[in-house]
């Protein structure tokens, strides 16, 4: 019976049945696992604290064939500031859900994995502002996923409006 232990996020769920869950991770080793959490929604369970969205942990897993389920986990953050203000809990579910969108089953992806875990850092325990903290995730996000945005330029039709504006399109200035 092989048992694995990952840190990971959780990235997502779905109830499942009376009692159990269905959890996406992101783990930086293994990238995206989804896998079961039996009895979680009991509220004597153990992993009733581990199944929510954004905890950080340690997670053991039990893989039998192709399916995996959850047997234990050691809470190491469950960024509970974010769910006492909506914008903070809406940005870090966008956050998640465009995670989600490109970590592949069993690909290894630590940089990726970094910058979700330090985007939900700032945005539970910084005063920062969540729209700056979601452009910057975005910036990073887009130029890991391969699509670099170029700030400082534009096509060759609008390239004088670009540098009038200091980089960024400005729609105001007429051409």
């Amino acid at each position: 019976m092989p048992t694995e232990l990952t840190q990971a996020i959780v990235t997502g769920y779905t109830d499942y049945k009376d009692n159990d869950r269905m959890l996406t991770l992101f783990s930086p080793q293994r990238g995206r696992i989804d896998c079961k959490a039996r009895n979680c929604r009991k509220p004597t369970s153990p992993l009733l604290s581990c199944t929510q969205p954004f905890v950080f942990g340690e997670f053991e897993l039990f893989i039998n064939n192709d399916r995996v389920t959850v047997n234990a986990c050691d809470v190491r953050e469950t960024f509970y500031p974010l769910r006492e203000d909506v914008d903070r809990f809406m940005t870090a579910s966008v956050c998640t859900q465009l995670c989600n969108t490109v970590i592949e089953h069993e690909s290894a992806d630590e940089q990726l994995f970094s910058l979700l875990y330090h985007i939900l850092s700032f945005l539970a325990y910084s005063d920062s502002d969540p729209n700056d903290l979601m452009i910057a995730f975005l910036l990073h996000y887009l130029d890991h996923a391969g699509y670099r945005p170029s700030l400082t330029a534009g096509n060759g039709s609008t390239s004088s409006r670009w540098k009038r504006c200091g980089g960024f399109c400005c729609f105001r200035t007429k051409t």
